[in-house]
């Protein structure tokens, strides 16, 4: 068993656990947590903790992220119990329900407290979700303000962005299996770097290092012939609750290819650079493998300003942005960006 453990929360969490579970090369440790026993019985974890028996009754949270706290809290005991022997906790849920908008910052809080590496990943709503009204919207800014003061590093992952991107006629099986996968391949990137030695090593105390700089973070991971051609696409955030990537405060890359040349190092290295402060903490490492591409993987944290306040679009607006982009016959899941 890896020392790297993999927590799903509520129904998003669940899903990429599940999906984890199929093709788990790394052999993570994964544990579902949900106040609804419905879902969490149809969870394919190694451990399956039950939040909120007394308060919830097994019957979810009702979109209340303050019950959702409250629930974690009554299994913090049996959540501590498993994270013994993890060396880095990923943390997953998608945000705008009870369960996964309070319990995220609550799990993040438990896992420092342990002194446990953590990484946490969250999902906002898609855009046709918030015409339920503003409980998505306010659960969701609800567990962006919670998760900031824990000072971990965090990612937020849009899903309106990834709604505008796709096909306005996309199967919604398929919708909601985009930020899954992208999910599924930043956790793949960053237990790469845990997991895999190489020539110039990313050890784990430089992964400490960075990711114990905190705050708004960012994983990327591309395999492509071009070192330069690579090196610009990792750095595109496109589905990234906020864009802007500058102002980094740690960063490491790890380059894999059967070779990697001097001047390899140098390009990414000195491209990463142009978004760092100048008391930046970093690290480029090199690992050689048997493809003759090269993949390029990236760990940025503490990137500018550390407040984020979600912003939902205009569903209308948004609906026009989608029949546009269907004109365009984009289909971002035939991209080998998404294999995990």
């Amino acid at each position: 068993m890896s020392s790297v453990t993999l927590i799903g929360i509520g129904s998003a969490g669940i899903a990429t656990v599940n999906q984890l579970t199929e093709t788990n090369i790394y052999k993570l440790k994964t544990i579902a947590v949900d106040t609804d026993t419905q879902r969490l019985a149809n969870a394919k974890a190694d451990v399956k903790i039950q939040a909120g028996k007394t308060l919830c009754n097994g019957n979810g949270t009702g979109f209340n992220p303050e019950l959702g706290e409250q629930a974690l809290i009554e299994a913090k005991d049996a959540l501590i119990a498993e994270l013994n022997g993890s060396k880095l906790v990923i943390i997953s849920t998608g945000l705008g329900g009870g369960t996964g908008s309070g319990s995220v910052a609550p799990i993040m809080q438990i896992v420092k407290d342990l002194g446990i590496l953590s990484y946490t990943l969250v999902t906002t709503p898609f855009g046709y979700e918030n015409l339920d009204g503003s409980t998505r919207e306010f659960n969701t800014q609800y567990a962006i303000d919670s998760i900031q003061k824990i000072n971990t590093a965090y990612e937020i992952i849009d899903g309106q962005k990834i709604e505008n991107y796709l096909n306005g006629e996309i199967n919604m099986f398929d919708l909601f299996a985009v930020p899954r996968l992208e999910l599924l391949n930043k956790i793949k990137a960053l237990t790469s770097l845990v997991v895999e030695h190489g020539e110039i090593n990313i050890d784990f105390a430089d992964i400490s290092r960075v990711l114990n700089i905190g705050g708004r973070s960012f994983i990327n991971s591309i395999s492509g012939d071009s070192i330069h051609q690579i090196t610009q696409s990792v750095l595109v955030p496109k589905f990234s609750h906020n864009t802007d990537l500058s102002g980094v405060t740690g960063y490491l890359a790890n380059i894999a290819a059967k070779n990697v040349s001097k001047l390899d190092v140098l390009a990414v290295n000195s491209k990463i650079k142009t978004l760092a402060n100048s008391q930046t903490q970093n690290k480029v490492g090199f690992s050689q493998n048997d493809s003759d591409q090269k993949t390029l993987t990236v760990v940025l944290t503490g990137i500018g300003s550390s407040h984020q306040v979600y912003t939902p679009v205009n569903y209308q607006k948004e609906f026009e942005v989608l029949k546009e982009t269907q004109k365009n016959g984009i289909n971002i899941l035939n991209s080998s960006k998404f294999v995990f």
